[in-house]
């Protein structure tokens, strides 16, 4: 059951712990100089799978983020390609 945030916000965390609620997550990149967001990418956009991402770690120079989704344990991989401006 993926449940958006705003329903049970006095009740998050504890129920996405135990399972009860999965999210629906997209990756994000954060601008500290522009201080400024920008979508990287939509999971469920990209691979028609909505993911609930858990135990994000980047890669050797910051080139790959590994993660899993908490759903089916599976594992993924993100390749960063930065836009050059």
């Amino acid at each position: 059951m993926h449940t958006p945030l705003t329903e049970f916000p006095y009740l998050m965390p504890d129920l996405w712990y135990k399972g009860e609620v999965q999210m629906n997550d997209s990756l994000w990149e954060y601008s500290v100089e522009n201080e400024s967001t920008s979508l990287l990418v939509s999971p469920e956009n990209a691979t028609g799978r909505q993911l609930d991402i858990v135990q994000p770690q980047f890669g050797i120079n910051d080139a790959n983020l590994y993660f899993q989704n908490k759903v089916d344990q599976t594992l993924w991989i993100y390749e960063y390609r930065p836009i050059n401006n």
